[in-house]
């Protein structure tokens, strides 16, 4: 007997046995069994069986071939699912090994590691073979309290999910890292899969975008009072200055009142410099005398600090000038000189303000600071504190970063003076050991512009004739600002009210000269009064003053027909300059 045995592929055709059998007849076999491949009721294959004889496929015959198909089909069933077994293992081995996140496997008892891939290796600075065979609390990656919290978790629910946890890399660097477990089966073995994500960066960026967030908080903050605070420092200034205009010309009342004076002025900086630090704005840089900023914020900072604490001034450079802002060099010597307080204020000690002019040199003992060669004033800030330690000071120019306690400071002083002086193009070093105090050194360029000479408040006047309307919500403000104005010669109307002003100006349009408007009152505001005005008569000079008003500027304000915005509080100096000017031709032609 000679069989011929042959395996079909599949078919769904009514007609392919009836082909099948004439085709092996035409071949020479006589007799043809086709036997189906099935399991589970699934057709995957054929079996065709030929003989040259007839009658060879007796039912009994058919039925054994059906019993040995069935055993090949379960055969080729298993050889194909160990196939399918395998690639997904070699996949799974695949994705493990170059997966973008930190993966390892370990026993379920007693937690060692099996196996860790690339990207664990990579962040935790381990070697394999530092890694296998040990626990995460062995190799110090997981503390054992973290380690106890992630079992019970692991115990109580089967996996672990997304669980943020502090890791600790083999140079002992802290990581955050979400984290997730889950117990899976191995070649039939159940073992412990554990991913880590590594959120550091994430963490980072989040931190900075809360930091922005605060800043436009901040800034939202200083926009609101700083309208308020203005007024209350116009008022200041403003009564001030009519003091100073009934004053004797020498005399202690003229000095006291001139500190005021300065004092209110020095306060509006401050507001402005805040304004600005909260828009991230640049500050107005001019030439400036160093020196006379530095002795008169040593004034200042004489009545913050206790009596066991000397200051000795060192000033030689009288006549150096840079380009700066007074408020920051202010604000310089105040943030070095409260750090110092604080280091010396157990036993007390001594506070050392130098400035000398010095030139640095491409060949000098400081070029490794970066600077451009040339003329430039070093600032020397030092004590006789308690010193700073190797690995703090590493990080004392660093945003929040303070060694204070939490009601001794926020760790922005140093951070802010470092800021001011790499804006002016500067550098700062600092020298200290423990017990030996601090020195700060600053090196600011010089500059050979011509310095603006501030006049004094008597020649700052400039004095004129005209009709002026004058509006703010400020009753206090208001008065004082009229008596300034009526002293410089100008007939004045004052108003709380914006409506009532713009009704008073409706019926006598032609009776004024100039308005002089808040921008920021209850009833209308001074942009929207300035507009029914113009409706009015088009060629009204209109001057806004703000205390602070982001939409206000000197772009918008002209659009509106607007000839000046001048910040507030308002310095009898500066708005009688500019009321001369916008009023210059009326005067020529009464004149």
């Amino acid at each position: 007997m000679e069989y011929n045995t042959r395996l079909l592929a599949s078919t769904t055709k009514a007609d392919r046995p009836a082909k099948t059998r004439n085709r092996c007849n035409g071949e020479g076999y006589e007799s043809v069994a086709l036997v189906p491949l099935r399991l589970h009721g699934e057709t995957f294959g054929l079996f065709q069986f030929n003989d040259k004889a007839q009658g060879r496929f007796t039912p009994e015959k058919v039925a054994l071939l059906e019993d040995l198909v069935g055993y090949v089909a379960i055969a080729l069933a298993k050889l194909k699912t160990d196939e399918a077994l395998r690639e997904s293992e070699e996949k799974f081995a695949k994705t493990f090994k170059y997966a973008p996140l930190l993966m390892t496997i370990s026993n379920i008892q007693d937690g060692r590691y099996l196996d860790v891939n690339e990207k664990f290796l990579e962040v935790t600075g381990f070697s394999r073979d530092e890694a296998i065979g040990k626990t995460s609390i062995e190799l110090g990656w997981i503390s054992r309290e973290d380690r106890i919290k992630l079992v019970e978790v692991l115990n109580k629910f089967g996996r672990v999910e997304e669980m943020e946890l502090s890791l600790t890399t083999k140079d002992k660097k802290s990581i955050a890292c979400l984290y997730a477990s889950e117990i899976v089966s191995i070649n039939g073995i159940k073992r412990l899969l554990s991913i880590a994500q590594d959120i550091t960066q994430r963490n980072h960026i989040e931190a900075q975008l809360r930091q922005v967030h605060k800043m436009e908080a901040i800034g939202t903050l200083a926009g609101g009072i700083a309208h308020d605070f203005n007024n209350i420092l116009g008022s200041i200034i403003g009564y001030t200055e009519l003091a100073l205009i009934e004053a004797p010309r020498e005399g202690e009342l003229r000095y006291e009142l001139d500190q005021i004076y300065k004092g209110g002025k020095r306060a509006s900086d401050l507001v402005q410099q805040i304004l600005t630090f909260s828009r991230q704005g640049e500050q107005l840089k001019k030439p400036l005398k160093v020196s006379s900023v530095v002795k008169e914020s040593l004034k200042l900072l004489r009545a913050s600090l206790p009596s066991t604490i000397e200051i000795v001034q060192d000033i030689s450079s009288e006549d150096g000038t840079i380009l700066a802002e007074p408020t920051q060099i202010h604000q310089i010597i105040m943030n070095l000189g409260i750090n110092a307080m604080h280091a010396m204020q157990d036993k007390g000690g001594c506070l050392i303000v130098k400035l000398e002019q010095t030139e640095i040199t491409a060949k000098g003992p400081i070029k490794h600071l970066e600077l451009k060669t040339g003329p430039y004033l070093k600032l020397t800030v030092s004590d006789t504190g308690k010193g700073i330690d190797h690995r703090t000071i590493d990080n004392i120019f660093n945003p929040f970063f303070t060694t204070k306690a939490p009601d001794e400071g926020t760790g922005l002083g140093l951070s802010v003076v470092h800021g001011i002086v790499k804006s002016y193009k500067g550098a700062i070093t600092v020298q200290s050991q423990p017990g030996q105090g601090t020195e700060f050194n600053l090196y600011l360029p010089q500059t050979f512009e011509n310095m603006i000479v501030k006049d004094n408040f008597d020649s700052a006047l400039v004095k004129g004739k005209g009709n002026i309307l004058l509006v703010d919500d400020e009753g206090d403000l208001v008065h004082a600002e009229k008596l300034i104005l009526e002293y410089l010669g100008y007939q004045v109307r004052s108003f709380t009210s914006s409506l009532a002003a713009l009704e008073t100006f409706r019926s006598q349009p032609e009776g004024f000269d100039l308005v002089i408007s808040d921008q920021t009152m209850p009833e209308m505001t001074g942009i929207e009064l300035a507009t029914e005005l113009l409706n009015i008569r088009p060629d009204l000079p209109i001057i806004i003053c703000t205390g602070y008003s982001a939409s206000l500027t000197s772009e918008i304000a002209k659009r509106h027909g607007i000839k000046a915005v001048v910040m507030k509080p308002l310095l009898a100096g500066k708005i009688s300059k500019i009321i001369k000017e916008l009023l210059k031709d009326k005067e020529k032609t009464d004149g």
